[in-house]
């Protein structure tokens, strides 16, 4: 019996020090992660960035309105 208990304990032991290593090395990659992310993100932000199509704003083109409106009330014709 209480040979059991010692193996039992040396198991516990055993898989919480695999999980701490486990998860030390997970943090370690995350960090390193991060601080490259920054690393990057400061040189690109030093950049001055063009204006894309995707980020100019809403756009007020009555063609694009009315394309949407069309597609909407065809859409609500049909599925209702």
């Amino acid at each position: 019996m209480i040979e059991m208990l010692g193996q039992n304990g040396l198991l516990t032991a055993l898989g919480v020090g695999i999980a701490v290593v486990f998860l030390l090395v997970m943090v370690s990659r995350v960090s390193a992660r991060n601080k490259a992310a920054r690393a990057d993100e400061d040189a690109v932000a030093g950049q001055e960035a063009e204006p894309s199509s995707l980020t100019a704003g809403p756009v007020n083109d009555k063609g694009v309105v009315a394309a949407i409106a069309a597609a909407v009330n065809e859409y609500r014709k049909n599925n209702t």
